[in-house]
C-alpha cells in the first residue's frame, strides 16, 4: 500500500513489513484458502476500527481509486517477470483492494465482500451454461457468442426494472457496445469497442470492407452509399 501523495515510491508501513524476515510454519501451508481470507478480512476489519490504524481509516472509494489501478499494473509487471513469488505477492496486493473496499462499504452498511464473492460466483455459474448447464458450446468462438447473449440479457432484465421507483421510466435498449468502462485509458477503451464490434461482424482488412458494409444495409442507392456519400451524411447530421 501506498503513501496517499506519493504513487511510486513504498511507503514505510509497507516497506518495513515487505522487509522483515518471513518465517512460515509448516502448519500455514494446512490452512485452506477461506480461512486465510477469512483471516485478510479480519485484518482489514481490525486496521478500520476506532483503535486501527489512522491512515486506513481514513481512507474512502475516491481516495483508493488510485491503488486498484496501480495495484492491477504491477500484477501484470509480476507476471511478465516470471517470478511466481512476486506475482503471488501482487496479487494479493489486488485483493486487499477488494476487501478494502468492501469493508467501507459494509460500514456504510451497503454491501460486503460475501455480496461481492457471491456476485461473481453466480455470474460464472450463469454464463457458463455449456459447463453448468444444457447448452453446448463446440469452441470458444461459440462460448464468446452465448457469453455476450446472456450479458446482453441480463442488461435488458436490470434495464426492464423501473429506476428509482418510476413505473413510466423506458427502460433503455442494449446495445453491442455496452459493457467497456468509460473510465478505461482512449487506447485500451478503443481496443474493446473494437473488439465488441468485431464480434458483430464489423471487421475488415481496410477500409474498403466498412464502404461495403454500409452499402449492404442502405440498399436505396443513395447518396449515403460510397465515400463522397458517407461525408454528405456526416454534413447533414452534424
Amino acid at each position: 500500500m501506498r503513501s496517499p501523495t506519493k504513487k511510486s515510491p513504498k511507503s514505510k508501513k509497507e516497506a518495513s513489513v515487505r522487509n522483515a524476515p518471513t518465517h512460515k510454519s509448516a502448519s500455514a501451508n494446512t490452512i485452506s484458502a477461506g480461512e486465510w481470507f477469512e483471516k485478510l478480512i479480519a485484518v482489514q476489519k481490525r486496521l478500520r476500527a476506532p483503535q486501527g490504524c489512522p491512515w486506513d481509516r481514513e481512507q474512502t472509494h475516491a481516495t483508493l481509486r488510485p491503488y486498484l489501478i496501480e495495484e492491477a499494473y504491477e500484477v501484470i509487471d509480476a507476471l511478465d517477470s516470471g517470478d511466481d513469488a512476486k506475482f503471488a505477492e501482487e496479487m494479493g496486493d489486488l485483493l486487499l483492494q477488494v476487501v478494502f473496499h468492501s469493508e467501507i462499504a459494509r460500514e456504510q452498511q451497503r454491501f460486503n465482500v460475501a455480496d461481492v464473492v457471491r456476485e461473481i460466483h453466480d455470474k460464472m455459474v450463469r454464463r457458463h451454461p455449456h459447463v453448468f448447464g444444457k447448452v453446448r458450446a463446440r469452441n470458444s468462438a461459440e462460448v464468446l457468442k452465448n457469453w455476450e447473449r446472456i450479458k446482453a440479457e441480463e442488461r435488458l432484465d436490470k434495464g426492464a426494472s423501473p429506476a428509482n421507483g418510476d413505473a413510466k421510466a423506458q427502460p433503455r435498449l442494449p446495445s453491442l457496445l455496452d459493457g467497456v468502462s468509460s473510465g478505461l485509458p482512449a487506447m485500451l477503451q478503443g481496443l474493446q469497442l473494437t473488439r465488441k464490434a468485431a464480434r458483430a461482424g464489423f471487421d475488415w482488412h481496410d477500409a474498403d470492407g466498412i464502404f461495403e458494409k454500409l452499402r449492404r444495409r442502405d440498399g436505396r442507392g443513395s447518396a449515403r452509399t460510397g465515400r463522397k456519400g458517407l461525408q454528405k451524411s456526416r454534413r447533414r447530421t452534424r
